[in-house]
């Protein structure tokens, strides 16, 4: 699915370029969050044959474990910039 590999990408990129632990709370909500870009794909699925459904339900789940580990990651990292200064 395009649309995921694209918003896997747009992630990624975004959740290493914050620079705040302000910014990557507005940034994991507007990914995860009930109203999130992740949320309204997973939403899709209904929209999916389903023949598709179970292999493109995994893949958006995976994606929302693995941005929840970078950003918890991410946040680690902030916490400690801000300790530091």
């Amino acid at each position: 699915m395009k649309a995921l590999d694209d918003l896997k990408s747009e992630a990624y990129t975004a959740i290493q370029s914050v620079d705040h632990l302000a910014d990557l709370e507005v940034l994991r909500v507007d990914l995860l969050g009930k109203k999130g870009r992740v949320t309204k794909v997973l939403k899709s699925l209904g929209q999916l044959e389903v023949s598709e459904r179970a292999r493109t339900g995994a893949q958006i789940n995976e994606l929302k474990s693995t941005l929840n580990s970078l950003i918890s990651e991410r946040k680690g990292v902030l916490q400690d910039q801000a300790v530091s200064e």
